[in-house]
Formats: C-alpha cells, structure tokens, sequence
C-alpha cells in the first residue's frame, strides 16, 4: 500500500484537513478488512500479516506526521492571528485615545461655549434690566409729577373748605371737601370732610350764664343741661326745641343727670356757688316738677348721681360726707370717712357699691378713694397709694373689679375694687391727671392733663399709651364713644376763653377725625349720643349739638 506524500509547508490549513479526514477513512476500512480476515489465515501467512502491520504502521505514520504538520500550521496561525489581534487592539486603543482626547476638546469647546452664551444672555439681560428700570423710573417720575398735582389741588381744595368751615357755611363747605377728597384721599381732604360735616347742627340757646354740664337722654332724643344761671334744661335732640324747665332751685347748678330709663333728672349744685344749697333734688324729666327733695346734708350738695339699676341715688357734700338714698328720698347710708369734701360719688355697675374721692373739689383733700356697701354704707375698700397723693376723681371698669383713679401728681391708678391693692400705675402726664375713666370694653382708660394731653392707655396689655396733644392748656374732659373706637375732649372749668371747640379723635391711632368748631366760647364739658353719632358741647349760655363725622362714614359718602 502506497504512502500519501508528505504535505507541503504551504499546504493550507483546509487541505490538511482533508487529507486527515482521508486518511481516517483509509485506516477505518483497512482494519475493517483485517477483521475480516481469518487469524488462522494471517497466522498461515506472516508475509501477508508483516506486510499489512507494516501498511498500518506507514498509515499512522503518515497520519502522525500530517497531524503535526497540521497543529504546527494551526499553531503559527494562531500566532500570526493573536498578532494580527494585537495589531488591531493597539490601533484601536489609539483610535479610542484619540477619540478621547478629541472628545475631552470637544467638551471643552462646547463648555466654553456654554460658558460664553450664558455671559452673552447675561449680559443682554442685564441691559434689558436697565432698561426696564430707565422705563419704571420714567414712568414713576411721570406718576410722581401727576401725583404730585393731584396732592396740590386736593390740599388746595381742602384749604379753601377749611375756609368756608370757619365762615360757618357748611353747605359750601362740603361740596369742596367731597372735591378734595375725591380728587385725592389726602388726610387734608379727610379732615376737612369731617370739619364740613361736623358743623353746629343745632344751638341750645336759653340759659342765661355758664352751662356747666350737658347729656343726652338714654334713648338719644332729648338732651339736659344745667347752668349757673340756677336752672337745668331738657331739649328736644332733633329739633333743639326747649321742652322742659326745672327751675326750682335758688342755686347755680353744677351737676345734672338723666335717670337710666330717661324719666328722672337729679341735680346738685355747683360748687363754687355762692349760695350753697344743702339739698340736691330729683324731677320728673317730662313735666319739670320736683319729685323729692334730698335733705340731710349739712352743707352744699355738689355730686348726685344714679345707680344703674335706678333705684338710688348717691349724693356727695361739702360736709365730707357721701349719702346714699332710694329713689323715693328715704336715706339709706351715710358714708363717713373723708376729711374733705366728697367731690365724685360713683355706683358699680350692680348698683351694690360706692367709690368716692375727696380731692380736686376739696378744701381738705385726702389721698384715697373709698369704696363702700350701697346700702349698708360700710366702708370696704381704702385705696390709698402714698401720703402725698390727692385723687381727684374715680370709676368703676365696666366689669366692677377695677376702679381708675385720677391724681393730683401726674398719675392715674388701677385698683382691685375688692381688696384695694393698687394694680397698675398709669404714668407720663407732665402735671396733675383731671379726669380718667374705662372704655366699654374695659380693655382702655383714658386719661385729660393739665398739660395739655390726653392718653388712651391699653391696661390689658400694658402697652406705651397713644398719646392725643390736644392743645397747650389744660384739657378737663376726655370720654370715649359708645363704641370705644373715638375719644371726645374738651377744655373743662380749665379752659381758656379762646378753647372754643371740642375735638374727636380715633382712640387707636391717635389721629384727630373732626374740630367741633363754632361754638363762640370755652367748651366746658361735651359728651356723646348714645349712638356715637352726635355730639353735645357747652359754654357760657349755649350748648350746641353736632353730627359727628367718622372716617367710616367719610368712606360711605363717596360710594
């Protein structure tokens, strides 16, 4: 059996794998065809059988030699691959390098980019900003010119009502302070709306000498008044018509007031009077006639007052004493204690007790307030806060616990109206406090001076107090609205000839809402209506009544 020639070194891989394949199937059908054979045949002949082992030896020698030839070019061209590999993985990486770095500069360049687009929008912002706001000022200086000639005509408008408000004609008067107000909403133009508006509605005229207290009736229809000329007054509200006279006295009245259900009026004297009337008296307010008579007094009778409930009276004297009484005159308590004159007598809101004081009335003024049992006249508080101290007036809180006092020294006092202990001092008048009293809700107390000045003290909370600067002289009478939210002042026996006008204020800010000018002399006491929305305001012969203006009702005339 011939031998298959020895493959050439260039053989490809393809070919020597075929001449395997070959070879296998050579050796696979010879060694069938040596199974075939008989062994005792082979045994018979060794030539046949040395010859056939030799024809396989040749076979696998060929197929070894092939073989190696073969995994020695498979080897090689695996070598030559991996280095062909190794080729491309080095130009790839430099390609990925190369990449990279190109990258990287892209990103760069782009950044850069970014980078000066953002300082380009920036800075086209920038000068639209400034042009926006060259624009805004523009305009705001144009709006500041206009409105700065809206100003000058309001206020020019404003002056000219004021004017005609000190003419005493109204009428004129408001349509150019409506003008002024609605050309701007100036405080200028506010007030002079409130000063057209708060002309004399009607005068009192009657009295013939100095009208020392006025009020109106419970219900707001009628008004009292009392005077030196020995007289007190009732009025119709509306029509100013005089509809009663109680003139039985033979002394200047200095004290008047209306029952709680408007049907009384009780009256005491003045006490400066020369003649000094032992005895206050009670009238039927509708008729004039005297009802009782209050004797027991052993000197002149200057505080009268009712109890809220109706049913008594409290009358303080020159004879140091206080008296308490029922509604028909029978005397139920007398209150001793005072070393001077009891110049303010004052019910709680229960009608159960008494607080007095012996002070600016007083010839012999002590340094207390007293609260007293109504009808037992036991003595139950001393509010006494330091020797050198004069009160002058005291009220209760509307709550009854509290009482203000008003003093000699610059201050006005909180006391518990119970045990007497001093709770708060109200300081900052320059000169002695002349009145104080408690606002509806009893959160305020506002106090007049001698300096001048009136306070609204917020004794809840202990804030600074807002401070109303009134006028130069001393200032009498300061009392708050039924609503609490205005504050009302007058001169009081204090005030000069030339203090003819009385004044409203908001008692939160402070600021003045209306002068209740033209009344021709002093202003001497002035109190509300119990709807808030008039005024009474007196002097030497005449009261007169005033509607009142708010700033609200300011608002509701422009709607």
């Amino acid at each position: 059996m011939d031998t298959q020639p020895e493959s050439s070194p260039d053989a490809t891989p393809d070919r020597e794998a075929q001449e395997i394949v070959n070879l296998r199937l050579t050796e696979e059908t010879l060694r069938q065809q040596l199974m075939d054979l008989r062994r005792p045949y082979l045994f018979r002949n060794p030539q046949l059988l040395t010859a056939l082992i030799t024809s396989i030896g040749a076979i696998i020698g060929v197929f070894l030699l092939v073989q190696g030839n073969y995994f020695k070019n498979v080897e090689e061209n695996n070598r030559l691959q991996a280095e062909k590999t190794e080729r491309v993985r080095a130009d790839a990486k430099q390609a990925s390098d190369s990449a990279e770095l190109a990258r990287q500069a892209a990103a760069k360049t782009m950044t850069a980019a970014v980078k000066t687009e953002a300082e380009a929008d920036k800075k086209v912002s920038a000068s639209r900003q400034k042009i926006k706001a060259a624009r805004d000022l523009l305009f705001a200086t144009r709006r500041q010119l206009d409105d700065a000639q809206i100003d000058l005509d309001s206020r020019a408008l404003a002056a000219k009502a004021e004017e005609l408000v000190a003419k005493a004609d109204p009428s004129a008067a408001q349509d150019v302070a409506i003008a002024a107000w609605k050309r701007k909403h100036t405080d200028v133009a506010r007030k002079a709306v409130t000063h057209a508006y708060s002309l004399p509605v009607i005068t009192l005229e009657g009295h013939n000498g100095t009208i020392a207290t006025a009020m109106f009736s419970p219900d707001g229809g009628r008004v009292l008044t009392a005077a030196f000329d020995d007289t007190a007054r009732v009025w119709d509200a509306t029509t100013g018509k005089a509809l009663t006279l109680l003139s039985e006295n033979t002394v200047q009245i200095g004290t008047a007031a209306f029952s709680p259900d408007g049907t009384r009026v009780i009256t005491a004297a003045n006490v400066l009077a020369v003649k000094n009337d032992i005895t206050a008296r009670i009238w039927d307010a509708l008729s004039g006639k005297t009802l009782v008579v209050l004797r027991g007094h052993t000197a002149g009778v200057i505080a009268a007052a009712f109890s809220p409930d109706g049913q008594l009276v409290a009358t303080g004297s020159l004879d140091t004493t206080a008296r308490v009484w029922d509604i028909t005159g029978k005397l139920l308590a007398v209150l001793r204690g005072h070393p001077g004159t009891v110049g303010t007598v004052a019910f709680s809101p229960d009608s159960k007790r008494v607080v007095t004081t012996s002070g600016h009335a007083s010839l012999a003024p002590d340094n207390t307030a007293r609260v007293w049992n109504a009808t037992t006249g036991k003595e139950l508080a001393v509010l006494s806060g330091r020797p050198a101290l004069t009160i002058g007036t005291a009220a209760f809180a509307p709550d009854g616990k509290r009482v203000v006092t008003a003093s000699q020294d610059g201050i006005a006092q909180l006391w518990d109206s119970v045990t007497g202990e001093e709770l708060e001092v109200l300081r900052g008048h320059n000169g002695p406090v002349l009145a104080a009293s408690f606002s509806p809700n009893g959160q305020y107390v506002v106090t007049a001076g001698y300096d001048g000045t009136v306070r609204v003290w917020d004794v809840a909370t202990e804030k600074e107090p807002v401070i109303l600067r009134v006028r130069q002289s001393a200032l009498g009478r300061a009392v708050f609205s039924p609503n609490g939210k205005r504050v009302l002042t007058a001169g009081g026996w204090l005030a000069g000839a030339d203090e003819n006008t009385a004044k409203v204020w908001d008692a939160a800010s402070g600021k003045e809402l209306a002068v209740l000018g033209g009344h021709g002399n002093a202003v001497i006491d002035a109190a509300f209506s119990p709807d808030g929305k008039y005024v009474v305001a007196t002097g030497y012969g005449t009261a007169t009544i005033y509607r009142v203006v708010s700033a609200d009702d300011v608002e509701i005339l422009f709607r």
